[in-house]
């Protein structure tokens, strides 16, 4: 086993705007231990599903590979394990777990892991499961970092001879500063970095499925007078995002994938979350500014639900334009 990075406490910064009475809402996320990063070398190591299964058993490096105990499914699935079709691959890294499948936690979670193990050994391809091979931004994020990528065959059992195994570089919403630093400086490298930010973008969900702003057209509206950009980032390339947030030095949108885009923002950059006023919980986005040296602001919503991945909120308009003073009276 190779240590990479050592233990430390993490200490947030406080919001921005942060009142008396919502103080609570960001208690969980105050501090955070940040547990030591490492890596480890395994031979003939098999792969099924998304799962590394090493002398017959898929508990020895579950750690490396589920966020959440196995399902009952895959317990039943490891019986005919040893049945299945064996594909041979020379080489490869471990970066995944069972929620990689999401833009937050490939660039928050599986992105740090990758860079952990390029500054041990950077021959080794990453190993996925095809079933990540349908998302655009897998493919371009690796084409951006000239990453090598081998896309496995999940149903089958996949021996690996050389396996190169990453730790998590942080518990999934918390972040090792360094790395999640690099992970910045990988992606902007190649871009424009010299000029000042002059962009003010808003991230719009309008054409998300769920979790969405319901009075957004009138949201449309304030933030047009205050001289906002509005953009659908779904409809854009990976390169067009980091292009549009290298040039932003003030990024808002609701709690949502969108926001991780703040990782190709400079430091001293400002970031306006719409939160569900109930979640006192989903702290991420908070947690990831403190570590990027971005500014902070949040406004709380009327939120449908309790669950603020299921919730669509009402947003104030007159508490957004006092939002908006705030920020403002900086640039």
């Amino acid at each position: 086993m190779i240590i990479r990075y050592k233990e430390y406490n993490s200490i947030r910064t406080d919001a921005k705007n942060l009142k008396e009475s919502d103080k609570s809402l960001f208690e969980n996320a105050k501090t955070a231990l940040i547990k030591p990063s490492h890596l480890l070398f395994e031979k003939n190591t098999n792969i099924f599903l998304d799962l590394i299964v090493s002398n017959n058993s898929f508990k020895k490096n579950q750690s490396y590979c589920q966020i959440n105990k196995i399902s009952f499914k895959k317990r039943v699935l490891k019986n005919f394990f040893f049945l299945k079709k064996t594909n041979v691959i020379k080489k490869g890294v471990w970066c995944i777990d069972n929620w990689s499948y999401g833009y937050f936690h490939w660039f928050t979670d599986v992105i740090p892991r990758l860079i952990m193990a390029n500054e041990v050994d950077d021959s080794y391809p990453i190993l996925l499961p095809n079933s990540l091979a349908k998302f655009t931004f897998v493919e371009e994020s690796l084409s951006i970092i000239n990453q090598k990528a081998i896309f496995y065959d999940s149903t089958i059992n996949n021996n690996v001879e050389d396996l190169l195994i990453t730790s998590h570089t942080a518990h999934t919403g918390n972040y090792n500063k360094v790395i999640i630093e690099k992970v910045r400086d990988l992606f902007t490298i190649n871009f424009n970095t010299k000029i000042a930010p002059f962009r003010k973008v808003f991230i719009s969900r309008e054409k998300a499925p769920r979790r969405k702003i319901s009075n957004e057209s009138a949201v449309q509206e304030v933030l047009l007078k205050n001289e906002i950009e509005i953009h659908y980032f779904e409809d854009y390339s990976l390169q067009k995002q980091i292009q549009i947030i290298v040039e932003t030095s003030v990024l808002i949108g609701l709690h949502g994938a969108g926001l991780t885009n703040m990782l190709f923002m400079k430091k001293g950059g400002t970031v306006l979350e719409f939160r569900n006023h109930t979640d006192s919980k989903n702290n991420c986005y908070f947690s990831l500014a403190s570590e990027l040296d971005i500014n902070y602001y949040y406004q709380l919503t009327e939120g449908t639900s309790k669950n603020t991945y299921d919730a669509n909120v009402f947003i104030d308009l007159k508490n957004l334009q006092v939002t908006l003073n705030q920020i403002q009276s900086k640039y």
